[in-house]
């Protein structure tokens, strides 16, 4: 498409038919609070998803394990974690030779998202973001937290992901 030789177009100092999230968008080291989930969503899809820990923040650690199970056993085409889970999702995964945090806040308006590179290995970050999530579900100080944050196998993200 071309949006042809107007003077309004001098405003734009680049074009580009179709930015690659993963690579351009999200600056290195930065995290983004306090954003929309559906801004997320923008960059869940194009990442390699290498973990997922459910906090229990605004429901019970028993309501979300059941949460959990549902997912398991549910067969969707595409996985919607809002209509799935009803706490925090953590997501961290790889794209573009960097690492990527998701926070999903199910009040969907405070969520957070991060990219950042390393020289740890893989099992090392892995461990650290394990490590945060339950730091995070046991000690936020909300009315269900305390408990320890519950993994979600990854054979549950099917199809077109939406937080």
């Amino acid at each position: 498409m071309s949006i042809g030789p107007h003077p309004f177009n001098s405003y734009f100092h680049d074009k580009i038919e179709y930015p690659k999230p993963c690579e351009s968008m999200l600056p290195l080291g930065v995290l983004y609070e306090y954003i929309s989930s559906d801004f997320l969503n923008g960059w869940l899809n194009y990442v390699d998803i290498k973990s997922i820990r459910l906090i229990s923040r605004y429901e019970p650690f028993a309501d979300n394990q059941q949460d959990v199970q549902a997912l398991i056993e549910s067969t969707p085409i595409h996985t919607d974690l809002a209509d799935s889970l009803n706490d925090d999702t953590f997501i961290l995964a790889q794209a573009a030779g960097h690492w990527w945090f998701f926070w999903y806040d199910r009040d969907c308006s405070d969520c957070c998202i991060g990219r950042f590179q390393t020289t740890d290995s893989d099992e090392t970050v892995l461990a650290a973001f394990a490590d945060y999530a339950d730091d995070r579900s046991k000690n936020m100080g909300y009315e269900h937290s305390g408990s320890p944050a519950i993994e979600i196998p990854l054979k549950c993200m099917r199809g077109w992901l939406r937080g």
